[in-house]
């Protein structure tokens, strides 16, 4: 549309190809919209032809999304990939860690968490199938490198954006481990020749159970004791007795003070006849969350830099404030300018964090005890102890401990020798440690059914395990961009390199001299400690081409050569290709009257196949190990069991996905359909055939070849 500014009258539309006739006043200036791009506003003066160009609007289609290895405008993609900015989240939902964040934002990734403790971990899922022989999860990256520790060491605060790759075509650019769909993460940088800026972000909040189950009243379970066609429970022999005395407390309490009765001609134990919430007294407390985070950014014409510092502390809603969860983190990323051609950057990044919970917080013991059962104390043959409710055993119980530190430190070259051409070289090294305390602490309190004098364990148990893990990532790639009359190109082709490496040590030991102060050195009992470690490394080739005709019609195509120590050496390459093709339909000629309604309608379809190795890392070795089959003379005898049978051709997992989708964008971007057709199948499992052992049928008959393969799993 090019109008008179000031004017609404003086319009007018132009063609297909932006020509345009319009009457004007004397300087006058004219004012020209077109939907997906900037406003632009120009002073005609005496000039009587123009020569216009609009920039495009690239908070609308030209959105820029993070794909393997690149970024790409959301218009032009081909496969099926959603994203999201952090700061737009961040406005409207201040959580705790990054998974709680991303729960319910895109279209197809499931976040979901097992529990609701502070600091509890997730589990992500792209598009539900995943493997019938080891599961699968996506694959979690940040800034291109898997992050060692668990995602909620990141704080949500030093994230630029997410975008999740959700079908092979996209995702073919990983092979190995992209069969079940990618998260990128992108954090934050610093913009060059801006001046320093201080950021402070803080949040607290309280939280409670939204809603919790109301347990029956002591009278009416005690009546379903009985329409259960009981005559006693748990030592209490006379239910009708039970109910008249309930029925009495219910009309005047002052008559059993105590909250129970004692009948000694029919039993030994009382009849409760109080009701209590075990319910509300394990999970009654109001839990406490404070987040706050300061960052300082700024940058001259060659260096800019960004430096960041988050605290977390939360506190559960379990009864005292043993459920908690805390955590510290620092970043700090440099960015220069160090010739006309190379720029070079370091990030630097520190995390830490503290979960705690009670050793025993019993939920489905809270669920399960009836109403009547006390919550207090309760004096057994003269001695007083607690109840064992779970509230109580939270009380009593000691902590367990999950504590991360994460150092991660990642440097990185960017080289444009020649116009088009950018050359990218990344090495990552990570370092996690994990410790990991359980306690099992001793002490005696009162059953819940029989009120008898009841302890935890005969002997505390001290379970202490430490864990390291190492890795190291080296990236290269390059990418080359051409534009010429109606077509584009993207090449990228590229090398990654990975070496992991992790090992633990675990102590155990029984009968603390002291319970309040539980460790190794201090048990008398029986200790048994071990260790172990494991190391693997990947290597891979990449590439991938992208083209464009007329910004209408696209196609990618993605191959990558992937080598795994996880198989035997004759059978640890793969091969794992990917094409996929787009029609943007709202280009078309045809489509320019309804701009304005539909500024983009694309068609979608991929296909690929991609490999999986989520296995352990020696299962290709048939290996011996390690166990206590009997005891002899009070000394246990060591024994080796019979090595596994492994397949000569153990390999990859095969992992083979279509999709077809539609994208539709209307009015202005205030209507958004994202819709997919979309399968996934496992094509050739990891193969354990070949196996060769002595029929049982019969000590004369021949050796046998058995071939174990399992099916097809869609």
């Amino acid at each position: 549309t090019v109008s008179v500014k000031g004017s609404t009258t003086n319009s007018t539309m132009t063609d297909a190809d932006g020509n345009f006739t319009l009457n004007v006043p004397d300087n006058a200036t004219i004012a020209i919209s077109y939907l997906g791009f900037l406003p632009k506003e120009i002073a005609v003066g005496t000039q009587t032809s123009l020569v216009i160009t609009l920039d495009e609007d690239t908070t609308t289609l030209d959105e820029v999304l993070v794909v393997g290895f690149a970024r790409q405008k959301k218009a032009n993609l081909t496969g099926a990939v959603s994203g999201i900015k952090m700061d737009d989240l961040l406005k409207d939902r201040p959580v705790a860690t990054t998974a709680t964040l991303l729960q319910g934002t895109i279209p197809g990734l499931q976040v979901t968490s097992g529990t609701g403790e502070p600091g509890s971990g997730y589990t992500f899922n792209i598009r539900g199938t995943t493997s019938i022989n080891s599961g699968g999860a996506p694959l979690v990256l940040v800034d291109n490198v898997p992050l060692t520790g668990p995602l909620n060491l990141l704080n949500p605060d030093d994230i630029e954006s997410i975008s999740v790759l959700k079908d092979g075509g996209s995702a073919a650019i990983y092979g190995a481990r992209g069969a079940f769909g990618v998260v990128l993460i992108t954090t934050k940088g610093a913009k060059l020749d801006q001046q320093t800026k201080v950021s402070y972000t803080g949040n607290i909040a309280f939280t409670n159970p939204g809603q919790l189950p109301v347990k029956e009243s002591p009278l009416r379970t005690v009546q379903a004791f009985k329409d259960f066609g009981f005559t006693s429970w748990q030592g209490r022999n006379d239910l009708d007795k039970w109910i008249e005395l309930i029925q009495e407390y219910n009309s005047n309490p002052s008559l059993y003070p105590e909250g129970y009765a004692m009948d000694a001609a029919s039993s030994t134990l009382p009849y409760f006849l109080k009701g209590y919430d075990q319910i509300k007294d394990l999970l009654g407390e109001t839990g406490f969350q404070q987040i706050h985070n300061v960052s300082i950014s700024g940058g001259s014409s060659k260096t800019s830099y960004r430096i960041s510092l988050g605290y977390l502390d939360s506190d559960g809603v379990l009864v005292t404030d043993k459920d908690s969860y805390n955590k510290y983190s620092l970043r700090s990323f440099i960015n220069t300018q160090m010739t006309s051609w190379l720029t070079g950057q370091l990030d630097v990044n520190y995390y830490k964090s503290k979960k705690t919970m009670p050793n025993n917080a019993d939920w489905s013991m809270a669920v399960a005890v009836p109403s009547f059962t006390p919550i207090g104390m309760w004096n057994v043959n003269g001695e007083d102890l607690i109840v064992g409710t779970p509230g109580n055993r939270v009380r009593m119980s000691a902590l367990n401990k999950d504590q991360y530190v994460d150092t991660r430190m990642a440097g990185r070259l960017i080289a444009k020798p020649i116009s088009d051409l950018t050359i990218t070289g990344e090495l990552t090294y990570d370092y996690l440690t994990q410790e990991t305390v359980n306690f099992t602490n001793r002490y005696y309190y009162a059953g819940v059914y029989m009120l008898d004098k009841t302890e935890t364990v005969a002997n505390s148990i001290y379970d202490n395990t430490k864990r390291s893990t190492s890795n190291t990532v080296f990236n290269l790639y390059a990418s080359y961009d051409k534009s010429f009359e109606k077509h584009k190109f993207t090449i990228l082709g590229g090398y990654n390199a990975e070496d992991y490496h992790t090992d633990y040590l675990n102590g155990k030991a029984y009968q603390m001299i002291n319970d309040e102060l539980p460790s190794l050195g201090q048990a008398i009992g029986e200790r048994t400690p071990s260790d172990g470690f494991s190391e693997y490394a990947l290597m891979g080739f990449f590439g991938r081409i992208n083209y464009s005709f007329l910004d209408r019609y696209l196609l990618e195509v993605n191959g990558r050569y992937d080598g795994s120590s996880k198989f035997p050496p004759n059978h640890r390459w793969g091969f794992f290709p990917s094409v996929s093709v787009g029609w943007r339909i709202s280009e078309e000629p045809f489509m320019y009257n309804l701009k304005k309604i539909i500024p983009e309608l694309k068609l979608r379809a991929s296909y690929s196949t991609l490999g999986n190795q989520n296995i352990g890392a020696y299962s290709f070795i048939d290996a011996m190990g390690t166990y206590y089959p009997w005891v002899d003379n009070y000394t246990k005898t060591l024994a080796l069991n019979t090595p596994g049978l492994v397949s000569s051709n153990y390999t990859w997992e095969t992992i083979e996905s279509t999709n077809l989708g539609v994208d539709l964008n209307m009015f202005g971007g205030r209507f958004d359909l994202i819709f997919d057709l979309y399968n996934r199948k496992t094509k050739d499992m990891l193969d354990y055939g070949a196996i060769t052992y002595p029929s049982v049928l019969g000590t004369s008959a021949p050796l046998q070849n058995v071939r174990q393969k399992v099916g097809k799993s869609t």
